[in-house]
């Protein structure tokens, strides 16, 4: 059972005097964090892997001392924070979930491997497209992305990737943070192509707004690279008849209402038979999860065709929003079949926590998910790290601006056992980058799930 924190039974001496009388708004709050700092730990798996339980009770005690002089934006943060602090990525407090809504700036960032930049906007902030963020109110870049990582639930620091760049355009955490003077908006100093630095004010667009959205490599002369294509569909494929590639892009490990995913993966692997395919390549790089048991048909339909997992044949695109249920597909992929993996780390681990369940606070009614299950997919146990690729293929700006694929340029470049070892090797990288290389740890098509203290 849950070791009662101080502020809530008798671990200190103020706890054991009356509290004093607090308005119904600090009241509600403060319970709601009691709620929290009991269930918290009486349903998560395995709560305390990360943050010892002294660390999570001194941050509830911190909260708990401070709700009285925050505002309720604030107080919601400081409850993400500590969700955070148990350090997996399914362990979080939903921001956009009803009741809550903290919207988000008209205005995109990303991390690309040369800095934060802003790689969309609305019409009306569209001086700040393709500009280089040096600083979010008065802090600089570097430390305002330190800030907000204290806010993000994630399994790695690809998770931080992720979701930093859409954090620094919450104005509601900004503020929070003191990283903004508004919860209304926010100012950026940005730093253009040509070196010219200037400051943009941005601030959240009024209810029933229907805002025109202007991209960073609308400008390209070069179609949309495959994967910004279709990004609201769970999965799709196209094949490239003068490379013979069959090309699959896996968003989402969910069924779709018009066609479930066994459905789709007969119809891929009809077209595969009845097609030459010199190379097969899985996209999950978008793939943040959803049920680990939709990606089977793949497996199946791989393991039943050897001749598309030849070496040098089949290919997996991953990344930093590869996640959940996505991570099981990619190490499945790895363990079973002669796959090449290219792109970033993952942002989900190897061995992770995950199968989030919700409970809600009982005044707020804001609903806190916790993991409920520890995914054993390689030995040793302790191993939770990203799945890293055997080539590594970052974006950079100049990349996303003129719609370039580094992921799908590195495979092209790269040859099959047929076509004789190019300087790259067999599959574009003969030559480990120091420990790149994943070591294939399982011989087994199986994942060893374990579930305990689960609720």
């Amino acid at each position: 059972m849950f070791v009662a924190l101080g502020l809530f039974s008798c671990n200190t001496q103020t706890s054991s005097q009356p509290r004093p009388q607090q308005e119904p708004r600090v009241e509600s709050r403060q319970a709601d964090l009691r709620a929290l700092a009991q269930e918290l730990p009486a349903r998560h798996v395995n709560p305390f892997h990360r943050i010892s339980r002294e660390e999570f009770n001194r941050a509830v005690q911190d909260l708990d001392r401070r709700i009285p002089s925050l505002a309720d934006h604030e107080v919601i943060i400081g409850m993400q924070q500590i969700m955070a602090s148990v350090g997996d990525g399914h362990t979080w407090l939903d921001l956009g979930q009803p009741g809550v809504a903290f919207p988000a700036l008209p205005i995109r960032l990303f991390q690309f491997t040369d800095g934060l930049f802003v790689i969309a906007a609305t019409s009306e902030y569209a001086s700040a497209i393709g500009a280089r963020v040096l600083a979010v109110g008065s802090v600089d870049a570097n430390q305002a992305y330190e800030a907000v990582r204290s806010t993000i639930s994630r399994d790695n620091d690809q998770g931080v990737k992720t979701w930093a760049p859409l954090a620094l355009t919450t104005p509601q955490l900004l503020r929070a943070l003191r990283l903004s003077d508004s919860p209304l908006r926010a100012s950026y100093l940005l730093e253009d192509s040509t070196g010219r630095r200037f400051t943009v004010e941005v601030s959240l667009l009024g209810p029933g707004a229907n805002p025109q959205w202007v991209f960073a490599r609308d400008t390209s002369p070069s179609a949309s690279p495959l994967y910004l294509r279709n990004q609201g569909d769970f999965y799709w494929y196209v094949y490239e008849p003068g490379s013979q590639v069959l090309y699959l892009q896996y968003n989402r490990s969910l069924n779709k209402p018009s066609q479930s995913f066994a459905q789709f993966s007969q119809e891929l692997f009809a077209f595969a038979d009845a097609n030459p395919i010199s190379r097969f390549i899985v996209d999950i790089r978008l793939n943040n999860g959803g049920d680990f048991s939709v990606n089977r048909p793949l497996i199946e339909g791989l393991r039943a065709r050897p001749a598309l997992t030849q070496p040098g044949r089949l290919f997996v695109i991953i990344g930093r929003r590869t996640f959940s249920a996505a991570m099981m597909c990619a190490v499945d992929l790895l363990t079973n079949f002669d796959a090449v993996f290219v792109g970033e780390p993952t942002g989900g681990n190897t061995n992770h926590y995950g199968d989030n369940r919700p409970f809600t606070l009982p005044n707020s009614g804001i609903a806190i998910n916790y993991a409920t299950v520890f995914h054993q997919l390689t030995e040793p146990r302790t191993q939770e790290q990203p799945l890293q690729p055997q080539i590594l293929a970052e974006l950079s700006f100049a990349d996303y601006r003129a719609n370039r694929d580094p992921a799908r340029e590195a495979i092209s470049r790269a040859r099959t056992p047929e076509q004789g070892e190019s300087e790259l090797g067999w599959f574009g990288s003969a030559r480990p980058r120091g420990n790149l290389i994943v070591p294939r740890v399982r011989s087994s098509g199986t994942w060893t799930v374990r579930r305990t203290g689960a609720k």
